[in-house]
């Protein structure tokens, strides 16, 4: 896309990039031994082989004690539990945000804006809003959005979020024209920057990752990435960039050490602020060092150690957040079980 591209070659231009330069050695590599999961974490109690589970399996992380993950994917929990999430067959505020963030960023970066004078950028911003409105697409995801009520309540409306993602696209067209006076050779382009189309797959690998599917890949600068909305930026994306890194190197044996987050705020952090910000999407580029690396291994090896278990993980010490969570009617079901086999 337009802004990672534009904004790269800026910071490389300021010579800012060289900042995060640094002469350490990296360790943890997606090919070296130090990152392979170990034979007792990938064995459940029985003795079963677990996994390989997707880089999004460690990174999604509802539940700080992983319960989410023992319900969605161990051997060992009722079938009947994943049935009784809150979230099956009822789409959420917040999926149409995030898909409609996506199909705006696709067709954004596929846009340029024509040939005209400075004074008609009002109207290369309304042509790619237009063009994106009446995707069918997106009317229907839009629609979606005014009829399907918020998961948690805290979101503040879709009108505020399509403010936010106009200005999304607007942003676009203004970095492609900011990129035509910082375009040089050897800069990055547009073109060089791939979305949502990244797929591959390492199973057999001994990282214990079957699928990765970032969604951001720039090969020539040796990048990957994340698009997300929410309520704040989490590191938990950290923590995943880096798992895709790691899934990359061992893949293609090529070094990543750059990680970039897309992110567009998608509520309110305070619902009691009086300030509706409208803002769009930032983009947060850092150097995947062996610290993230280390953080996403141990994510890996938690929920491994949570699957082989045939006794559930405990429920966290936040009530509210229980309260809030989309599996606390098969947490309950789980506990209650529980409660009958002591």
């Amino acid at each position: 896309m337009t802004q990672i591209a534009t904004m790269w070659n800026a910071a490389s231009g300021f010579g800012l990039t060289s900042l995060f330069e640094t002469k350490e050695k990296i360790r943890l590599r997606g090919w070296s031994k130090d990152t392979y999961l170990s034979f007792e974490i990938s064995r459940s109690s029985d003795g079963r082989q677990l996994g390989p589970l997707s880089v999004r399996d460690f990174s999604l992380g509802i539940c700080p004690s992983h319960r989410d993950s023992y319900i969605d994917k161990s051997s060992f929990a009722p079938k009947i539990l994943k049935k009784l999430r809150n979230d099956v067959g009822a789409p959420h505020w917040k999926d149409r945000a995030g898909q409609l963030l996506e199909l705006a960023l696709t067709k954004g970066s596929k846009y340029h804006a024509p040939q005209r004078p400075i004074a008609d950028f009002g109207a290369s911003v309304r042509s790619a809003w237009s063009g994106f409105v009446s995707d069918p697409g997106a009317d229907e995801l839009i629609q979606g959005m005014y009829e399907c009520p918020t998961s948690d309540g805290d979101a503040i409306g879709a009108d505020w979020f399509l403010s936010g993602l106009g200005l999304t696209l607007a942003s676009e067209v203004s970095y492609w024209c900011m990129d035509s006076c910082l375009f040089a050779d050897g800069a990055l382009a547009t073109t060089d920057v791939s979305l949502f189309s990244n797929t591959f797959q390492t199973e057999g690998n001994p990282l214990g990752i079957g699928e990765a599917a970032p969604d951001i890949v720039v090969k020539r600068i040796g990048m990957v990435g994340e698009v997300k909305t929410g309520k704040r930026f989490h590191p938990s994306y950290l923590h995943a960039v880096a798992g895709y890194a790691m899934a990359y190197e061992s893949c293609f044996h090529r070094k990543v050490d750059w990680g970039v987050v897309y992110f567009l705020q998608t509520s309110v952090c305070d619902e009691l602020s009086p300030v509706e910000p409208i803002t769009g999407g930032h983009v947060y580029f850092f150097r995947i060092n062996d610290t993230l690396r280390s953080l996403f291994l141990d994510d890996r090896d938690d929920i491994y150690a949570v699957l082989g278990n045939p006794v559930p993980p405990a429920r966290p010490g936040n009530a509210m957040r229980c309260q809030k969570c989309k599996y606390s009617a098969a947490c309950d079901v789980l506990d209650a079980q529980d409660e009958r086999d002591k």
